[in-house]
């Protein structure tokens, strides 16, 4: 993190090479598979061995997909740039998303349901002030979230991103 008239935190190189690494053996054990480790599913896969070369081809893919892109992210980590009006977050391919303090009510940690360990940046909008797109993780307590992993802790990061807002909000 540095710190000038805008303050930018970058995503953690460290963990994005880590699950790019971790991305290899899942590949391959996905590669090796065979029709009697399958046979867990039932014999449907042994049924339809076309289906079940599917299969190891999708898992192949979304492991090779996760790991290019979890690669890229060691070399280009998502940005989260904040300053007076709001912040910009800014992925690895450099999509972003902005948002001005005033539209927020509060950032708070939340933790996924399904994967207690796992907190994300939440972000609760004021009423009628949600960007285009957000509320897909309503139901969940929250009104959005900041994807990707960052170089402080979650906590942290919500402390800071909530200073900011006070700060600014107008």
């Amino acid at each position: 993190m540095t710190q000038t008239a805008r303050t930018v935190v970058t995503g953690a190189r460290w963990k994005a090479a880590l699950l790019a690494l971790i991305a290899i053996p899942m590949v391959w054990g996905v590669w090796v598979m065979d029709l009697a480790e399958m046979r867990r599913f039932g014999d449907f896969f042994a049924e339809h061995p076309g289906l079940a070369l599917a299969a190891k081809a999708v898992g192949v893919v979304l492991f090779v997909g996760g790991g290019l892109v979890s690669a890229v992210q060691v070399f280009r980590p998502a940005r989260l740039e904040l300053d007076a009006e709001g912040f910009w977050y800014r992925n690895a391919f450099n999509k972003g998303l902005r948002v001005a303090w005033a539209d927020v009510d509060a950032f708070t940690v939340w933790r996924v349901p399904s994967a207690p360990t796992a907190t994300f940046v939440g972000i609760n909008y004021l009423p009628g002030r949600a960007p285009r797109g957000a509320g897909l993780v309503r139901g969940f307590g929250v009104d959005g979230a900041l994807p990707g992993s960052w170089e402080l802790s979650t906590g942290r990061l919500v402390d800071l991103l909530n200073e900011h807002r006070l700060r600014n909000a107008a």
